[in-house]
């Protein structure tokens, strides 16, 4: 009998690694992972390195999940995978796994790293965008505009107000602004490695 993988996405809510640190998988659950050992490096360089291939056989009711950085035996991220989050061959898809297969954008990608801030560092993120010294040429977004805007929205004032590419530098500084380092590296590398041309804006 043949097994086929599927791709599940999770927030990746991790703290800060470092370039050349190597992390392993660890669950409560009886699992196989592949590759043992995962080595943090440049995405734009190793587009596909970052995959890591988790087999069990009967999900059950969850599969907890975490990342654990091997020198210092630290967890940096965890999760949990619901029968619900697998879609199985077969199975009619949803508009979110058709979405799923188009491909990504700097859109997205900024669209991904918005949704990745917490609550209260969203109000962070459109504060410092408040308040933030700009490149030559931005014209600040309006406070009123900011105040209660979601995610979606902030991500449309800013392709609104600074084009795709200035759009993405304004998020980048921003969440430098306010602490969120790994974030901002994470979207960085991330639009290096995708055509901006992709993006209608």
């Amino acid at each position: 009998m043949k097994y086929r993988s599927i791709r599940v996405r999770k927030p990746s809510k991790s703290k800060p690694l470092y370039f050349g640190s190597r992390s392993f998988v660890r669950s409560p659950s009886k699992i196989e992972v592949t590759p043992k050992e995962l080595e943090f490096s440049n995405m734009a360089a190793h587009p596909l390195d970052p995959d890591i291939e988790i087999y069990t056989r009967d999900l059950g009711g969850k599969l907890e999940l975490s990342l654990v950085e091997k020198k210092k035996q630290q967890q940096i991220w965890e999760t949990t995978v619901r029968p619900g989050d697998v879609r199985l061959p077969g199975s009619t898809p949803t508009r979110a796994d058709i979405r799923d297969k188009m491909p990504e954008t700097w859109r997205d990608t900024l669209q991904e790293t918005l949704d990745e801030l917490e609550s209260e560092n969203v109000k962070r993120f459109k504060s410092k965008l408040k308040n933030m010294d700009l490149p030559e040429g931005y014209k600040r977004i309006p406070s009123g505009m900011l105040e209660k805007a979601d995610s979606l929205t902030v991500r449309e004032l800013l392709v609104q107000y600074y084009k795709m590419d200035g759009a993405v530098e304004v998020a980048i500084q921003a969440l430098k602004g306010i602490n969120q380092n790994a974030l901002a590296e994470k979207l960085e590398m991330h639009t290096r490695r995708i055509p901006a041309g992709i993006d209608s804006v």
